[in-house]
């Protein structure tokens, strides 16, 4: 799933080619009809035809197309959602969506899993899935007290906390785990329990694993399934200390890297450096 550094490098990518564009057409194909359902693709298409794109922003792992009459597109990603921009119509199995703009260019949005989703918000109305994020893990308002106090009555573990939207939006399970590590504190150790001497450290290698994931444009792993816009390969998969490394030694102790499973996920972590 593209987390914080995927979607900021697709943003990266996509704006020279989207911002100050005009929409000509929008297209969706039988496939992707989920992707804006329960809104009728006639209707989408209304609202959004004749239209500027003028900037391009994120919150967590949302990324807002911005409209020039304040109107806005909100896309989440999901599992397996990526896009591409070509000069001619890109012929893919698994195009869902087009854009086309009358400046030219076609906007295409891949997705093999179909669980990617696009809403067009009218001027001045609220987005429900924005509405219940936390702060975006590297805004200035995500720091040591914000979190430590967020925290402090909160039984559930520091790993579930991390991946909690409502508590800090743009973390998923490959970062959750590099941060953890990178703080020395176990995935289960219960958020109410996090000493507070250790929340600046959970802040600061937030921010620092977040930031150099998008210096590498991301993460892929052996799976391959998470492509940029140009077809490339995020590269953090090099600098991950625990994650997908089970029964490898720590890079710091040597002790074996453990795997175990929370919320019905792999988490890895050093049980020594980590303990």
């Amino acid at each position: 799933m593209p987390e914080l550094p995927e979607v900021h490098t697709f943003i990266t990518q996509i704006k020279p080619f989207v911002l100050s564009k005009t929409i000509k057409s929008f297209t969706v194909t039988k496939e992707g009809l989920r992707l804006i359902a329960p809104i009728d693709p006639k209707l989408f298409s209304k609202e959004i035809i004749g239209k500027q794109i003028t900037d391009i922003t994120r919150h967590g792992k949302f990324i807002i197309f911005h409209l020039n009459d304040g109107s806005r597109i909100v896309a989440h990603l999901r599992m397996s959602g990526r896009f591409i921009v070509t000069d001619e119509p890109f012929e893919h199995k698994h195009n869902r969506l087009q854009l086309e703009f009358e400046e030219g260019g076609i906007f295409n949005f891949i997705d093999i899993r179909r669980f990617a989703t696009f809403e067009y918000i009218n001027p001045g109305d609220n987005h429900k899935g924005l509405s219940r994020l936390g702060p975006d893990a590297l805004a200035d308002s995500f720091d040591s007290k914000y979190l430590s106090d967020k925290l402090k009555n909160r039984k559930k573990n520091i790993y579930s906390s991390l991946m909690d939207q409502s508590v800090v939006a743009g973390i998923g399970n490959i970062y959750a785990n590099e941060i953890l590590h990178r703080a020395l504190l176990s995935p289960t150790l219960p958020s109410d329990q996090v000493p507070l001497i250790t929340f600046p450290l959970i802040v600061d290698q937030t921010k620092e694993v977040l930031n150099m994931a998008i210096t590498h444009k991301g993460t892929t792993l052996i799976d391959k399934s998470y492509k940029d816009m140009h077809g490339g390969y995020g590269e953090f998969n090099v600098k991950l200390k625990v994650y997908a490394r089970e029964d490898e030694p720590c890079f710091s102790c040597n002790a074996p890297i453990k795997k175990i499973r929370i919320q019905n996920r792999s988490v890895y972590y050093c049980p020594n450096c980590q303990a």
